[in-house]
């Protein structure tokens, strides 16, 4: 066997080892002028390395995972990552970095959202490299993210494990025109408290 095809195999085999279920890279966010009824949302995205968490975080709501999630992160240190977001209407956080270790074989990964209406707004993540997360008035939806312009529906539905949002329209949702006066004041009262809150962390 010549050395270039051993080495091939070696690198294929440590490459096997560490592979992993959850290819994520990033994360965007683009939160609406309706989002959250024009208040700040809290986002979590919880990659979950045992099967066991993996099982009792797929069946909670977002308004039982919020309450005790300090807690389940803190004495589940190495066996989950927590990254976490506030995002004001018409806020757009471009591409965070997920960075973890390839090698700990993660189980799934989950989108949480902290919203103010009914429901579950939790979302379990199909692997996708780069994810998009646009909040909405009631709820949120969780897409892959794509490269080019996009020029009808802002979320394009396929076949794919998610549906696909191009840039554009990941932006565009941020830009929402919205005429409600009382919302509008909402939101000036959420850009000014997390412009406090932010001046307060320094």
């Amino acid at each position: 066997m010549d050395t270039t095809r051993y080495l091939s195999l070696i690198l294929a085999a440590v490459l096997s080892g560490c592979s992993t279920d959850v290819p994520l890279e990033t994360v965007s966010l683009s939160a609406s002028m309706e989002a959250n009824s024009s208040y700040a949302t809290v986002v979590d995205l919880i990659i979950v390395f045992d099967k066991d968490i993996a099982a009792k975080v797929s069946s909670m709501p977002a308004s039982q995972y919020f309450p005790v999630s300090d807690q389940l992160q803190h004495d589940n240190a190495e066996l989950m990552s927590r990254w976490r977001w506030e995002i004001i209407p018409g806020q757009i956080i471009s591409k965070c970095p997920i960075i973890f270790s390839k090698c700990s074989t993660p189980l799934a990964a989950f989108i949480f959202a902290r919203y103010y209406t009914p429901g579950d707004h939790r979302k379990k993540l199909t692997p996708v490299e780069d994810i998009a997360v646009l909040l909405e008035q009631e709820d949120f939806k969780v897409c892959e993210l794509v490269e080019g312009k996009e020029t009808h529906d802002a979320v394009k539905h396929a076949a794919a494990p998610l549906p696909k949002v191009s840039e554009e329209a990941f932006r565009r949702n941020a830009q929402t025109v919205m005429d409600d006066p009382i919302a509008q004041r909402r939101l000036r009262r959420e850009r000014l408290r997390q412009r406090l809150k932010n001046q307060n962390n320094f």
